[in-house]
């Protein structure tokens, strides 16, 4: 089963300890899985002309060249084995709907040739995109408020609207999940979001993982610390 209440705790973007490891690297993703994380987070990007999947982040500057990308197939072969992949797209939200289906059927191949469709998730905050993954059988984390605080709703009746919608896209895109800024999960979006599915990023404190995963409802928790032991397996 993808959720176990035995692998709530995983390494945002593997675990850096710069300036020796970087993060979205290799060496940080193994790191991560050699300190008992047992599963990462990842920043991944599509390019539709070469059909392809590489890590990296659109709001640092100039895309990698072709030559200096590392490839989320490359990623899978040094590390596919070893654990949980979430996989945080960054570029879902530009396309149109026929870039869109494609980028999920290279995602689908891409994940059934490393025997990952049971450990990895696809995250986007653009629920008319991220559907045509789900429909593919992939699991999926529908992201919402991005992380720009003005994003969050400032009155209840605003809240009130706004998880109004996000309800809607989760239940009718058959999301698998839904992701935030553990600073927005406040106990009116908890309630509001009860029955969903929950992913969280990023804390910082042993005492918030342990009170994080306490709750049946978020599901995996990511983190910059060691804390990768911190579960409620078995209670």
């Amino acid at each position: 089963m993808f959720y176990t209440d035995c692998h709530k705790v995983w390494g945002h973007r593997g675990h850096p300890e710069p300036p020796k490891i970087v993060e979205n690297t290799i060496p940080s993703y193994e790191n991560a899985f050699n300190l008992g994380a047992p599963g990462i987070e990842t920043d991944v990007l599509y390019d539709p002309d070469h059909r392809e999947y590489y890590i990296g982040r659109y709001d640092r500057g100039a895309l990698p060249t072709e030559g200096q990308r590392l490839t989320l197939d490359e990623v899978f072969l040094a590390v596919g084995d070893r654990g949980y992949f979430w996989l945080d797209t960054k570029t879902i939200h530009r396309m149109n709907a026929e870039e869109a289906k494609q980028a999920a059927q290279d995602m689908y191949d891409l994940l059934k040739r490393h025997n990952l469709l049971d450990r990895a998730i696809v995250e986007s905050d653009t629920p008319q995109n991220l559907v045509y993954f789900a429909r593919l059988g992939i699991h999926t984390s529908y992201w919402i408020f991005n992380i720009d605080e003005t994003m969050f709703p400032k009155t209840p009746w605003a809240l009130w609207k706004a998880m109004h919608r996000v309800q809607e896209n989760y239940i009718h895109g058959g999301f698998s999940a839904i992701s935030m800024d553990k600073h927005f999960y406040t106990p009116m979006v908890a309630w509001m979001l009860r029955g969903a599915r929950i992913h969280l990023f990023t804390t910082h404190s042993r005492a918030e993982v342990k009170d994080l995963v306490r709750r049946s409802e978020v599901k995996v928790v990511l983190t910059d610390t060691t804390d990768y032991d911190v579960t409620t397996c078995g209670k």
